[in-house]
């Protein structure tokens, strides 16, 4: 039924709603033959699949497909095949990296992300997208050189700069530890 890519949010809310979210449901039962009887009671338990269709039909949740996101050694499989290195080496070497300066390794791969996603592109722009590494948050500036983007990680806009900081998190969580 599910798809990885799709999400489901709480109606007219950006509040995402997951399998295994504890749920409460609140029933109300009565007989048309006993009016003036009425059973109430309560179920909590963890949101399964038939609970995602049943609040989809009565319309309680909408669902939304997602991009999904790359693997970051994808990023570093491109990097080795652009610079004719030997793959395994420099997911070895990356690995090494991250044990050893993982503020390094997040460099790294976020300079891998712009390079593939600016690979293209012969427009350098006057203002670009940077992440300070302290904060992992992307910050926008003038530049007013494009030799000053040569080796440093950049972004066409804060969309591109926040998904490359989403195929980093498994970095960024190694780097908080």
């Amino acid at each position: 039924m599910t798809s990885k890519n799709v999400k489901w949010y709480l109606k007219d809310t950006n509040r995402q709603v997951c399998l295994g979210d504890e749920v409460t449901f609140y029933q109300s039962i009565s007989f048309s033959r006993y009016p003036n009887t009425t059973f109430e009671t309560t179920t909590t338990h963890p949101l399964d699949e038939e609970d995602i269709k049943s609040l989809k039909e009565a319309e309680l949740i909408y669902e939304k497909e997602e991009k999904p996101i790359e693997e970051y050694t994808s990023y570093l499989k491109w990097l080795a095949d652009v610079e004719g290195v030997n793959y395994t080496e420099v997911l070895k070497s990356f690995g090494l990296t991250l044990k050893m300066n993982p503020n390094a390794a997040l460099s790294i791969l976020l300079k891998a992300i712009s390079r593939k996603m600016n690979d293209h592109s012969l427009i350098i722009p006057r203002k670009v997208w940077l992440i300070d590494t302290t904060v992992k948050k992307p910050f926008m500036m003038d530049i007013d050189n494009a030799n000053r983007l040569k080796n440093i990680a950049w972004f066409f806009n804060e969309k591109d700069a926040e998904y490359a900081l989403k195929v980093c998190s498994p970095v960024i969580n190694h780097c908080e530890k």
